[in-house]
């Protein structure tokens, strides 16, 4: 795929300093393994099991949640074969900005830009509220202690901010911690019901069958919160 150059200008982290100085992102700062990690850790798999499902079997697709993932799935897919083959060619930093201002210019470029940060921006505060949310329920079920919300909303923001502090190394290898308790949580869960026989009607096919994932209710929103679960892709 040929590159056109001079389409998008100099990527965050590439601007000259007063003195002549080139600011880079520093190479090898992580590894393939950190990548992978961070990328499904951005994902979040637990905050979509708990945050996205409820939603998604209430008031979308109902037995269908679990096919709407397997559309998505799919979908995404085949959008991963292009982004891949373009990150061949596109190494700039600027992410959404330097993809599609390369395919369809500086204008659609720096709107999807924008759009982006705005999106993570607003994300945050609902990844806040969620956990907090949670993490207060469950203490006080557990406990009986009565932790008001907003402390453990100071406390997200006290790891994200230390996190960022001393630099994506440090971010990476507690994504990994975090990642790695996710994973067995859910896991820990589907062997459970597994073993107690399924659901009330036991194992069925209907959760998986494709064609359930535009039945339901609203179809259209069951579909939106699957693909949304993949938010970190």
């Amino acid at each position: 795929m040929a590159v056109q150059e001079g389409v998008v200008p100099e990527a965050a982290g590439t601007q000259e300093a007063h003195g002549g100085a080139v600011h880079r992102l520093k190479p090898n700062a992580i590894g393939l393994l950190g990548v992978v990690f961070m990328a499904v850790a951005t994902a979040a798999p637990i905050t979509a099991m708990t945050g996205n499902v409820p939603f998604m079997v209430s008031a979308g697709n109902g037995i269908g949640a679990p096919a709407s993932y397997l559309v998505a799935m799919v979908v995404l897919a085949i959008f991963a074969v292009g982004f891949t083959s373009m990150a061949k060619h596109i190494t700039s930093t600027g992410a959404f900005y330097g993809f599609i201002s390369y395919g369809l210019g500086r204008t659609a470029g720096l709107a999807s830009g924008l759009l982006a940060t705005f999106a993570y921006v607003v994300f945050e505060p609902a990844l806040i509220g969620i956990f907090s949310t949670f993490a207060t329920g469950t203490l006080k079920d557990q406990t009986g202690l009565d932790v008001p919300w907003w402390a453990f909303a100071v406390l997200m923001l006290a790891v994200n901010a230390t996190g960022t502090w001393f630099g994506v190394s440090v971010a990476e290898k507690l994504l990994v911690v975090l990642l790695a308790t996710e994973v067995t949580i859910l896991a820990a869960m589907a062997v459970s019901v597994a073993l107690h026989g399924g659901g009330p009607h036991g194992f069925t096919f209907g959760p998986v069958n494709p064609v359930n994932a535009f039945k339901g209710t609203s179809a259209g929103l069951g579909l939106f919160f699957a693909f949304w679960s993949w938010v970190g892709f």
